[in-house]
């Protein structure tokens, strides 16, 4: 009898953990199944892409700015006046196209830029999340202010996620550029 009973013991158990089991998984696979890379992962096709462009330039003498022409360059500046500093404001971007059916709400993108051709030794790296509405077929620009020209000419640009307009993310798995 008492072996009867361990039994009985052992297999209500066992339901019980069978059960907890289910309802983890069933509440775990749906966050899994978003970020998990798939067919689709591809959805955005990098065209383009610069690091450290030149997008504005100024230029400050004494206690303003000083006057340029239509084209930005600065008119002549009085004999014996020093010359003026130069203030480049500099950007970085990504030009995609969306290739897939969706709508994207954001892209993490990066530049990672090496110290030769063969891509051996990352030199720096640059993280951006640009949350931009790409819909199907479209091309957008993703740019963001930086500080600095391109630390070396050898540089990679990757899609490190891509989030969409319906709450799903996925992590590409295209080549980066």
């Amino acid at each position: 009898m008492a072996a009867h009973q361990r039994a009985t013991d052992r297999f209500f158990v066992m339901s019980r953990l069978s059960s907890v089991l289910v309802i983890v998984l069933a509440l775990a696979l749906p966050a899994v199944a978003a970020e998990k890379p798939g067919p689709g992962a591809t959805d955005l096709e990098i065209v383009d892409s610069a690091f450290g462009r030149v997008v504005q330039r100024t230029y400050l003498f004494g206690g303003g700015r000083l006057p340029t022409d239509p084209w930005g360059r600065p008119l002549p500046r009085p004999r014996g006046a020093p010359p003026p500093q130069v203030v480049l404001q500099r950007e970085a971007y990504v030009l995609v196209r969306n290739v897939g059916a969706r709508d994207v709400e954001s892209v993490e993108w990066s530049f990672v830029f090496y110290s030769d051709a063969k891509r051996e030794m990352a030199v720096a790296r640059y993280a951006f999340n640009s949350k931009e509405r790409i819909k199907p077929g479209e091309m957008k620009f993703l740019a963001v202010v930086v500080k600095e020209a391109a630390p070396t000419s050898f540089d990679s640009v990757t899609i490190s996620r891509i989030r969409f307009t319906d709450g799903t993310s996925v992590v590409p798995v295209a080549p980066s550029r």
